[in-house]
């Protein structure tokens, strides 16, 4: 199974989150990187993506998002993706930037490209 098919059969539990800074990151990057695909493919797998949520982070995080930063010592729009996650009662995030196996709180940063995600949900 590829990374790309093992996240998104993660929808097929409910089993995810999505909120608009990382959508947004995810299509910059697909234009940029993958010029071959047609768009109206693109298109459709972000599609898929948006069933996840196109929540805004919340302003009420910020206290969560400091103690983010205090911990982990990210960027800040790092430690607001983290922040969202704990607020929302998120085990993992998936994250290539950011230490695999760091936890803040309830949540474990994992890497997909370390740890797909059926092993991941098999594991626990």
């Amino acid at each position: 199974m590829t990374r790309k098919n093992g996240i998104l059969s993660l929808s097929a539990r409910d089993s995810a989150r999505l909120n608009r800074q990382i959508l947004s990151k995810l299509i910059r990057w697909v234009l940029k990187n993958e010029q071959h695909r047609p768009i109206a493919e693109i298109r459709e797998d972000i599609a898929r993506l948006r069933v996840w949520g196109d929540m805004p982070l919340a302003d009420d995080e910020l206290d969560i998002t400091w103690a983010v930063r205090t911990a982990l010592g990210y960027p800040w729009f790092d430690c607001r993706l983290i922040a969202a996650s704990v607020a929302r009662g998120c085990r993992y995030f998936l994250t290539e930037d950011m230490a695999h196996g760091a936890t803040f709180e309830t949540v474990t940063l994992i890497n997909p490209f370390r740890m797909s995600p059926d092993e991941l949900l098999l594991r626990n």
